[in-house]
């Protein structure tokens, strides 16, 4: 965790946003995706919880694309 977050300290909004190519995942899609499949794995194991596994944060892909951006680092961590 502390290795993500200090690699990411001080990102600006476009730079989580930046796709590296036109199918791909941007940081911001990733930090999410991150806090998405690990809340995911606890309400699973944990709690005992049916999961869905299809949000854009835990699915990623173009729902991730159109769902998430334009939000702050702060929105991530």
């Amino acid at each position: 965790r502390q290795t993500t977050l200090r690699a990411a300290q001080g990102l600006s909004t476009s730079q989580l946003d930046f796709l590296p190519h036109p199918g791909g995942n941007s940081i911001g899609m990733l930090l999410a995706h991150i806090a998405a499949v690990e809340e995911g794995y606890y309400l699973g194991t944990v709690e005992g919880q049916d999961v869905d596994w299809e949000t854009p944060a835990r699915a990623l892909g173009e729902k991730g694309r159109e769902a998430l951006r334009g939000r702050p680092l702060e929105h991530y961590l």
